[in-house]
């Protein structure tokens, strides 16, 4: 009886879904990285002029390019129809002189191990920047969606994406810097084969 009413409850939910019904796996990606023993996504930093690092940090050097994070092991991966990220970073400029921050987000191919910031097997989805005077405290906010024909989404795979950032800071000072917030958003239709109507 337990059954019957189980697979009866499974018919009925889908019986209220259509081809149009999307489901969304969102991914705190701070949470990976803490998990991970920390990559540098607060620190701070000396600006001499310019400087440019790379967070999440993954070959032990904010200031070389390297492979970012892997995510993988999300079942969704499977048939994605969108990605999405929202991004915050909070920037202080902790000098005596005006310092201009700005972020790109990067996504890549899992297999992408050596550098995704070389426009190999990944790309730039969004890009933002802020002017900061002396003492002043700001947020870089980096957004970006992806549907079902952007050939930027044939980047995540079965197999899992890499992501990271950019974050250049050009000036004479310092900043400090932290990753506040990391959410990647991924959808699935998993009724495409069902008629919409």
């Amino acid at each position: 009886m337990k059954k019957t009413l189980l697979l009866l409850g499974i018919l009925v939910a889908m019986t209220a879904c259509s081809g149009k019904t999307v489901l969304t796996s969102k991914v705190d990606v701070l949470s990976f990285v803490n998990s991970s023993g920390g990559s540098q996504t607060s620190g701070d930093v000396n600006v001499p002029g310019s400087i440019r690092i790379y967070v999440p940090d993954a070959d032990g050097n904010i200031l070389s390019p390297d492979a970012g994070l892997l995510v993988d092991g999300v079942p969704v991966l499977q048939d994605l129809y969108g990605f999405a990220v929202e991004l915050k970073i909070a920037v202080k400029n902790t000098g005596s002189s005006p310092i201009t921050a700005s972020a790109d987000f990067r996504l890549a191919r899992a297999a992408d191990d050596a550098n995704i910031y070389d426009g190999h097997d990944d790309s730039s989805l969004s890009h933002a920047s802020i002017s900061l005077a002396p003492g002043a405290s700001g947020t870089v906010s980096l957004n970006a969606v992806l549907r079902q024909g952007d050939p930027q989404l044939d980047l995540v795979n079965q197999d899992g994406f890499r992501i990271g950032v950019e974050l250049d800071a050009s000036g004479n000072g310092d900043i400090h810097y932290e990753i506040t917030s990391f959410i990647v958003s991924l959808q699935q239709k998993p009724f495409s084969l069902i008629p919409d109507d």
